[in-house]
């Protein structure tokens, strides 16, 4: 009789145990079947219990119920856990920590790849919603994911490139950077990187580390054009022009039809003072792509300053028959700029400078006629 009470009593100190690994495999079933709110109702308790909230099954299985409602498509099924992804990570991690017979990380590596994938899908859905340091963090996710021992140390760089776009999208630079390095470091195959990662250093104004990694692209995609722009808007910014027109003359031999490196020639060349090598590199420019504002504007701009010194030369002059012919020099400047300045404000009609322009060559030119049309149009007259 004192035997069958003893064992009475080990049952029912059993039983809770039981009852909790018992909601535990409940839950892991309700998962099989889809019954996501059932599986919540299942193991919230057991993550709680004393007798079960330190067994590894039940954080795997709290891990499998967050993965699934990530999964889910279903609205109301979504809202049952806020950001389970991350949380079903932390939860399959606790699962491997508790573990001490590394037993359960076996069933876990089998969701790791299922739960990468979710996050890189995850990543994508938040970038295209503009949701980029979210798509950051999802990205970030997947990385730490491919940390673990099951994927020996192999590396998607397509995410970790896409970590650095959507940190360099949401303007946090130091994290674009170091994805971007990694990305580098891992030779991934994509030109862009480079110039993406030269304006992450720039904004966190690090502009050796810019023009050092825009020169490493350079080397390795020496005809990429947006490489070579980058760094010729890099030297000419930095008022570098010989260097620019090295990169110029390269980029021109590469592709002698691109009217955008003629037109960095135009501006190098005028930077330096060498004017007339710049109107000529200006119109080779327009003679490519007639249609562009910059360079009608900039050429047009080019023949106006030459005309505005030489009136200011003919100011100084005391003799009127000399002051008559050098302000007819800089007049036949002025003569010069107009069709340049005029095509422009056909390209572009809004440009409100161009029409200040405009408007100042009418009345040098005693176009008085056009000048009061321009007039009108500037004060939204006509």
């Amino acid at each position: 009789m004192k035997r069958i009470t003893i064992l009475i009593m080990l049952l029912v100190g059993f039983f809770p145990i039981f009852a909790q690994k018992g909601k535990v495999t409940s839950a892991l079933n309700y998962v099989t079947t889809g019954n996501l709110e059932k599986a919540k109702e299942a193991i919230e308790p057991a993550m709680t219990h004393e007798k079960s909230k330190d067994w590894p099954k039940t954080h795997y299985a709290k891990g499998r119920v967050l993965q699934a409602v990530a999964e889910s498509k279903d609205t109301n099924t979504m809202k049952l856990y806020e950001n389970p992804l991350p949380e079903a990570f932390k939860e399959y991690q606790k699962a491997i920590e508790l573990d001490e017979k590394g037993k359960i990380e076996k069933i876990v590596n089998l969701q790791y790849p299922l739960l990468s994938n979710d996050f890189i899908q995850l990543g994508i859905e938040k970038f295209q919603a503009g949701e980029h340091k979210e798509a950051m963090e999802a990205f970030e996710y997947s990385l730490e994911i491919g940390k673990t021992p099951m994927f020996d140390g192999a590396v998607d760089t397509s995410v970790v490139f896409n970590a650095g776009l959507s940190a360099y999208n949401a303007k946090i630079w130091d994290k674009a950077i170091v994805y971007f390095t990694q990305a580098k470091d891992l030779e991934y195959d994509d030109p862009n990187l480079y110039p993406l990662m030269k304006e992450s250093y720039m904004e966190s104004g690090d502009t050796l580390s810019a023009v050092k990694c825009l020169q490493e692209g350079f080397e390795k995609y020496p005809e990429n054009e947006a490489v070579i722009i980058n760094l010729i808007n890099y030297y000419i910014e930095s008022d570098a022009n010989e260097k620019a027109l090295e990169y110029l003359n390269f980029a021109i031999e590469t592709d002698p039809d691109n009217y955008s490196y003629y037109f960095g020639k135009g501006l190098a060349y005028e930077k330096m003072d060498r004017v007339d090598e710049a109107i000529e590199s200006y119109k080779k420019s327009i003679e490519l792509k007639d249609d562009y504002f910059n360079t009608y504007y900039n050429l047009g701009a080019l023949y106006f300053n030459r005309g505005v010194n030489l009136i200011e030369i003919a100011n100084e002059i005391r003799d009127n028959e000399e002051y008559i012919k050098a302000k007819a020099k800089g007049d036949a400047e002025f003569a010069k700029a107009l069709p340049y300045m005029e095509k422009g404000h056909e390209v572009n009609p809004e440009d409100v400078s161009i029409m200040e322009t405009l408007k100042t060559l009418y009345r040098r030119l005693l176009m008085m006629d056009k000048y009061a049309e321009m007039d009108k149009k500037i004060k939204g007259e006509e």
